[in-house]
């Protein structure tokens, strides 16, 4: 592993600090910020955990059409500046961004909350981030989108014509930042103060904004790809706390001698 200097490390050594001491707010509720459902949870880790299973016989896939170098005249006038970036150094960088965005909305979680309700919001923001992952990553099997670095000849030739090569679209990296920070964000708005939750958005928005561009210049993804990802991720992050928050039940409906139907109830 090509070793991080320490510019490179700067961006979020810092970060968990800011972080983790605005989440020392107090507490507004003894009940965590949201209610785990088995009809939800149960399909959400069903669901995803096969699909997140499945990103580790990737690189057993076909490689890119066009491999081992693709024409960069191919792409589209917004990406196109981005074709042949390769930079091995900054990927590394944003995979330990990443991770750390992760750990940091739990610990944020956990110093707010505490045991045993940080178990229960941590699995919800658990959860979003698998949720975005796997969308990212059912995307790249079917987009089959070549990585930038294979319109160039500065990746390596085993990189440019493995089955990874062909996963550009869209950013995993990216969609998992910003769900973390969303989710975390619904927590901390509610058990929390305005401060630490906005705090919190802040610093993640910043760190997830980091992770996108990394992605772009190490030459992984282009900058469509990192949109699409911060769109899909921001998107997740808000739509699973909210689905346990806001439970939506249909159930059958009489309706007197003229039949039948569904009743839909929910609070939104």
């Amino acid at each position: 592993m090509v070793p991080m200097t320490p510019r490179a490390r700067s961006p979020w050594l810092a970060a968990p600090v800011v972080l983790l001491l605005s989440a020392r707010a107090p507490a507004q509720t003894r009940a965590p910020a949201f209610r785990l459902d088995p009809s939800v949870d149960i399909p959400v880790f069903g669901l995803s955990v096969p699909v997140l299973a499945s990103w580790f016989i990737a690189a057993e896939l076909r490689p890119p059409y066009c491999a081992p170098r693709c024409d960069p005249a191919t792409v589209n006038a917004f990406d196109r500046g981005a074709a042949g970036n390769y930079n091995p150094t900054v990927g590394y960088v944003a995979d330990a961004t990443a991770v750390g965005i992760d750990l940091l909305a739990l610990s944020a979680v956990a110093i707010a909350e505490g045991f045993p309700n940080a178990a229960v919001d941590g699995t919800v923001v658990i959860e979003s981030v698998m949720v975005a992952n796997s969308v990212a990553i059912l995307m790249n099997f079917a987009m089959q989108r070549p990585r930038p670095s294979v319109y160039g000849d500065a990746a390596p030739l085993d990189e440019r014509t493995g089955g990874l090569a062909a996963m550009s679209s869209f950013s995993g990296h990216t969609a998992n930042a910003f769900a973390a920070t969303l989710a975390t964000f619904q927590v901390l708005r509610r058990v929390a103060s305005p401060g630490a939750a906005y705090t919190a958005l802040g610093v993640g928005l910043t760190l997830s904004t980091f992770v996108g561009v990394s992605r772009v210049i190490s030459g992984s993804h282009f900058p469509s790809d990192v949109l699409a990802g911060a769109a899909v991720g921001a998107s997740v992050g808000w739509l699973v706390p909210a689905l346990h928050a806001s439970p939506v039940r249909v159930a059958p409906m009489a309706l007197g001698t003229t039949g039948g139907g569904l009743s839909v109830a929910g609070a939104f």
